[in-house]
């Protein structure tokens, strides 16, 4: 996860088809939260497919 100040979803290119970027913005932090959807986890087994 990324933390990054402001409404910064679209910079980042989150949420559009075929990215592996999800966004969450929360206006009362005044931050977006970025998820970034791997293919394999950092022991090398296989991660869930992405379902977006």
């Amino acid at each position: 996860m990324f933390f990054v100040s402001g409404d910064a979803a679209k910079s980042w290119g989150a949420e559009q088809p075929g990215s592996p970027i999800m966004a969450a913005n929360d206006p009362e932090e005044r931050v977006t939260i970025f998820m970034v959807w791997v293919g394999n986890w950092s022991d090398g087994s296989p991660a869930p497919a992405m379902e977006h």
